[in-house]
């Protein structure tokens, strides 16, 4: 497992431009209730309540997506029993880290968040919800209308 990558704190320069999402809707729940199904498996019986702890912030991502990236999301969909569900995570932190250029998001505390670029260990303060959305979130394609393509 990967500790530490060096931390920079200016934003890169790409060769191809970060893409800047809205992060409005991005959800925590609380108080989501799960039991156990019929089969054994989970089910949410109640979504809880949701928080928009993100809106009027965005992040700027990288518009490509890693081999690395497809990896740890591969690794994510492939949960057995083996008990390496934090080393899979840890992938996903480090794959962000990478993807993530910069953001404004803040924590529960309204206090803002470490720059995300080459620093895996910020997102492990992320919830699961919070996770699963950069990882989504650059996903999106992007929209363009034709009076943006005539200005490139």
């Amino acid at each position: 497992m990967l500790d530490t990558l060096d931390i920079k704190e200016t934003k890169p320069k790409l060769k191809i431009p970060a893409v800047s999402i809205p992060s409005d809707d991005c959800v925590v729940h609380v108080g989501q209730v799960i039991k156990d199904g019929e089969d054994g498996k989970p089910i949410i019986t109640y979504e809880g309540d949701p928080y928009y702890l993100h809106k009027g912030e965005h992040v700027e991502c990288s518009p490509v997506t890693s081999v690395g990236e497809y990896i740890a999301i591969s690794k994510l969909t492939t949960i057995d029993e083996s008990g390496e569900m934090g080393d899979r995570l840890w992938d996903v932190c480090v794959a962000l880290s990478q993807t993530i250029i910069d953001w404004d998001w803040t924590d529960l505390a309204g206090e803002p968040m470490d720059p995300p670029r080459n620093n895996p260990r910020v997102f492990m303060n992320l919830s699961n919800e919070e996770l699963m959305y950069l990882l989504m979130v650059g996903k999106r394609p992007a929209v363009e209308t034709g009076d943006e393509r005539k200005n490139d």
